[in-house]
């Protein structure tokens, strides 16, 4: 895909997801990049009707900052 239609998504997420994010990424031998834009890729699945947003607090742990290169991605029929 052409570099112009790609992006940077950048990120903080505490020391303890990032670990959970290094031990999963050992596990199913994916990057981290791999693993992330398949998260990204499933949020165009409807949420069920039953969600409910977490509450809006502010994490207390330290947090590392990560950037995450991400491609847009068109649907061809």
């Amino acid at each position: 895909m052409p570099r112009k239609q790609q992006g940077w998504i950048t990120f903080q997420s505490s020391e303890e997801e990032r670990q959970m994010l290094e031990q999963h990424c050992q596990q199913s031998q994916r990057s981290k990049t791999e693993v992330l834009r398949e998260l990204v890729r499933s949020l165009s699945q409807p949420l069920p009707s039953s969600f409910k947003p977490p509450s809006q607090q502010r994490v207390q742990d330290p947090v590392s900052t990560y950037k995450i290169n991400y491609v847009f991605a068109a649907k061809i029929n």
